[in-house]
């Protein structure tokens, strides 16, 4: 009998209950993180291309490196300084800082520390990686002047490369500059 009773004001209780959520399923503008994927062993060097977004320059022997942020390094020819050649361009999205060591690029992208063979190239390799904390939410938000709603980076999905403009369902981040 007190099951019976029990059972009825627990089902009196969940009739006379309402789904009071206010949801908004209407997209709004905001951004999207692009991913990429890069491990050990990955080659990362194509035809030389367009200079974008320019940063910092570094020198290596007879070359000139110039970062194009967030999208990777143009390696130029610097033989003859009166008629410079890009030949080649190394890509590491995410990209924001970099060194030289001897023969080999220690580049910062998002929360990865990579180390790129450089001795060719023609065949510049990704040959260590290491996963850092990140600084300063680097890899975790549109690193640009934006103010507004984004799409939540999950970096178990890879390394943002970029970032685009959507229509989103609800996008949970927001930064306010």
């Amino acid at each position: 009998m007190k099951k019976y009773i029990l059972f009825l004001l627990s089902t009196a209780l969940l009739i006379q209950c309402t789904n009071n959520f206010d949801i908004d399923l209407t997209p709004v503008s905001a951004l999207v993180p692009l991913y990429t994927q890069l491990e050990v062993g990955d080659t990362v060097s194509v035809e030389a291309r367009e200079f974008g977004n320019v940063g910092q320059i570094e020198f290596y022997n007879s070359y000139i490196l110039i970062m194009e942020k967030e999208t990777g390094i143009h390696i130029v020819a610097n033989d003859n300084p009166d008629s410079l050649e890009t030949i080649s361009f190394v890509v590491l999205p995410g990209v924001t800082d970099f060194v030289i060591k001897e023969n080999y690029i220690i580049a910062s992208l998002a929360n990865h520390i990579i180390t790129v063979d450089i001795t060719s190239f023609d065949n510049s390799m990704i040959t260590a990686m290491l996963d850092q904390p990140s600084v300063n939410g680097a890899g975790r938000y549109p690193h640009f002047d934006f103010d507004g709603r984004f799409e939540c980076v999950d970096l178990s999905k890879g390394i943002v490369m970029g970032w685009e403009r959507r229509n989103v369902v609800n996008p949970e981040c927001q930064k306010l500059n």
